[in-house]
């Protein structure tokens, strides 16, 4: 399976800073339209006043957990990857895994042990324990760019 950098780096930096910078203008424009140019002090507004800031907060939260990881693309390039070759020792699927289609196949997320290294990658549940696999990887991040099965168990 391969994976393109374009669309890590999309997903997971450009995406998540355009919703960062949109909460923060949205949260500006209400501190500015509530308090420098003035709101009612009734129950209403007040109410309205708490979901306006609640809102944009809540939407910076995933965004922020996004660029938790997505942030090492700033220094990482796609040329900057590690070809590792070893043996799966563990694989978990998160409880909540994103489902994609690759290739007009279901694929999931699944964190991959492979000896001491664990990544975190889409696969269509192909990958066994025992598997000997040749992964190319970035070393900051953990993105997977190519995953190719070498021996089966």
């Amino acid at each position: 399976m391969k994976f393109e950098y374009d669309e890590y780096k999309s997903a997971s930096l450009n995406f998540p800073i355009g919703i960062v910078l949109f909460c923060i203008m949205l949260i500006i424009s209400m501190i500015v339209l509530y308090f420098v140019i003035g709101y009612k002090k009734d129950q209403r507004s007040l109410l309205q006043l708490y979901v306006s800031f609640a809102i944009p907060i809540l939407l910076i939260i995933p965004s922020l957990i996004y660029l938790s990881s997505g942030y090492h693309l700033l220094s990482e390039n796609e040329q900057d990857y590690i070809i590792y070759t070893g043996e799966i020792i563990e694989i978990n699927v998160p409880i909540k895994s994103p489902r994609y289609y690759y290739d007009g196949e279901a694929v999931s997320a699944s964190i991959i042990t492979v000896d001491d290294l664990e990544l975190y990658f889409m696969t269509s549940g192909n990958l066994q324990i025992g598997d000997t696999i040749t992964v190319k990887y970035l070393p900051k991040s953990t993105y997977v760019l190519e995953v190719e099965v070498v021996n089966r168990q």
